[in-house]
This record gives structure tokens, sequence and C-alpha cells, in this order.
């Protein structure tokens, strides 16, 4: 293989080792399936302009000496660090990717510490949102947050590069590869804009409340539908998985509880208040309740996540409850478990 390929040895063999493993993996998926059985599509194969990564397996903190990086087979190369890693952590890991508007090096640390709940929990600060397209949430208590549609106020000038892309017909052609950066880099923004926006939202859900209540939406459904668009510029699923992560490190709360309903039942007396989605007032004929319809969809989650667990819609993200038992009755449970058809 060197004798054929002598380049190889230009070539870090942890690197190597990692592109087999990846293959290995990709053509596993393929035949076998993952866990449930579910199988990707066939591997391609991915040519100079579409492998955008490598990996360096084992990492050393001693890498990053000042402004510079060391890499086995590359050399001393020049880094501006996002932040400087921290003291106590052994790096394990580096991948280096290549991205619309440079390359990137990310390290993997070992964190041995294990999050733990905060005991002392004030169930008084818990609140349950309501995501959707309206506003992009609406906690229980009235909070409205405006939902900013970053890809629909990018789509006029997205649209107008594509245009100018799609007229280079040579693909060979440095000015065609100038265009492909330069509509990478529009989505780039767009994605970090979205990603940026949901830390923001979590960070301010967190500092002003212990235990969240939220619905497990069946995203890949709503993708299918002809919301699909706003569906992906909301990012409802990225969103909740930041959340959760945030919400652990912090020694918070986060519950999921099955949607099903929850915009059709009254929170103040439990009656059947029909509507469309159309119809953005909840006004009940039984209690006299008038209030936002997302507020109320809160108010009923934030319900359902302090009584008895609620099945999830099939094909949702895991749902991550915690058990607490306190002198008032009130109880939560914390497991991670897969959702099932049952």
């Amino acid at each position: 293989m060197y004798q054929e390929r002598s380049w190889y040895k230009e070539i870090y063999s942890q690197v190597l080792q990692d592109m087999v493993r990846r293959v290995g993996l990709a053509f596993d998926r393929y035949l076998k399936g993952d866990s449930q059985g579910k199988r990707s599509g066939k591997p391609r194969f991915k040519g100079k302009g579409r492998y955008h990564s490598f990996t360096y397996t084992q990492a050393e903190n001693d890498w990053i000496v000042g402004n510079r990086v060391n890499l086995p087979k590359l050399g001393t190369i020049k880094l501006i660090q996002h932040r400087p890693l921290p003291e106590g952590f052994d790096v394990k890991t580096a991948i280096i990717s290549k991205k619309a508007d440079g390359w990137y090096i990310t390290f993997s640390l070992l964190d041995e510490s294990v999050p733990t709940i905060n005991p002392d929990i004030d169930i008084e600060k818990s609140v349950g949102i309501d995501l959707g397209l309206k506003d992009f949430l609406v906690t229980s208590d009235g909070l409205h947050v405006p939902i900013p549609q970053y890809y629909r106020k990018a789509q006029k000038r997205l649209a107008k590069e594509q245009r100018k892309l799609a007229h280079k017909k040579n693909k060979a052609s440095k000015r065609r590869a100038k265009q492909v950066r330069k509509v990478a880099k529009l989505h780039a923004k767009i994605a970090r804009q979205r990603k940026e926006f949901h830390h923001k939202i979590a960070v301010l859900l967190l500092r002003k409340y212990e235990v969240i209540a939220h619905e497990n939406l069946n995203i890949k459904g709503l993708a299918r539908t002809r919301l699909a668009k706003s569906v992906h510029d909301a990012g409802w699923g990225t969103f909740i998985t930041i959340l959760a992560n945030k919400a652990e490190r912090a020694g918070c709360l986060t519950i999921g509880v099955n949607p099903s309903g929850t915009t059709q039942i009254c929170s103040d007396c439990d009656a059947h208040v029909p509507k469309t989605l159309i119809d953005r007032w909840h006004s009940c004929p039984y209690c006299g309740l008038e209030l936002d319809r997302d507020e109320n969809s809160g108010r009923n989650m934030l319900k359902r996540a302090e009584g008895a667990p609620q099945e999830a819609p099939l094909g949702c993200h895991p749902v991550l409850k915690a058990r607490r038992v306190r002198s008032d009755g009130w109880t939560m449970k914390r497991e991670a478990r897969t959702q099932s058809a049952g």
C-alpha cells in the first residue's frame, strides 16, 4: 500500500486510522443499520472538495503553546483561541475542520466530574414554555420571545448569490469556486446567528427559572409539512438540546411533556375549548379565563410536568426528567429513556 501510495507517509498514522474507522462506520450504518434497525444511505466517495475534517485521536495538552498549536506532520501553526483551555482537564482529541471562512480546530476535554441536580431547587421558580412560529416561545407567566427568522431575512440576498452561482457553468473555474465560498459564508452566518440566539434565550430562562417544562415536538414530522422552511428556521430541536445541556450543568431541570391538546384545554378549569390555528386568543366560556393561546399552552405544559409522566410522540428525542419528592407532594422524575410506540 505504501509502495503504491507513497504520499501516505506524509499523513499522521492516527489520522489515517480514524479515516478507516469512519469508512467502516458508514458501511455498518448502510448494511446493518443503527440500534433501531434504521439504515443510512449508501456511502459515497468523498473527493478533496467534500472531505472537510480529520481527527487526531490522541491529542496532548502541550500541543498549544502561546498563540500556536503544534500538529504532528503539519508543524507549528498560528492559532486564534476562542478561550484558553481550563486548568485541570486533559485534552483527548483534536478535530481540524474546514468551514466556509477558514480552518478550525476543536479540542475535546475529559471532565470526570458529574453534574448534580441542585438539592435546593425552588419549586416556585417553575415555568412552562410553548414553542411556536408566531413567537419563538411564550412562557406560562406571559413572557413573549419574538422569533428572529434569520433565514427568511437573508433569503433575498441568498437567492441573488445563488443565481450568480447558477450562471457560472464551468465547475472547474476559479470564479465559480469563489462564488461557492460566498454562498457558503452566507449559510454559515445564518447558522451562527441562530445558534447564538438559542444560547442567549437558554441563559435568559435558566437565570430566571430552575424548572422548565417544554413540549416534545415531533420535529421530523413537522419538517415534512408546508411549514418546513419556518420549522427549520426556528431550530426548535437544537434549542431544546442546548437548553437541556445548560440546565444540567447549572443543576436545574428540564422536563419534556406530550403537547397533545395543550392549546385546546383551559389551563384554569381543564375544560375543552376548541380552536383553529387562526385563533390566537384563549377565551373560556366556562370559567371566563382570557389570555394568549400560547400562554395558556405553557400553563398546561407546567401542569403536565407536575403531574403524571406524559408519553411523547414517536420519534422525539429522549426525555430528560427528574425525580424529587417534596413535602407538598410535588413530584418529578429524572430518567433518560428512549420513547417507544407504546
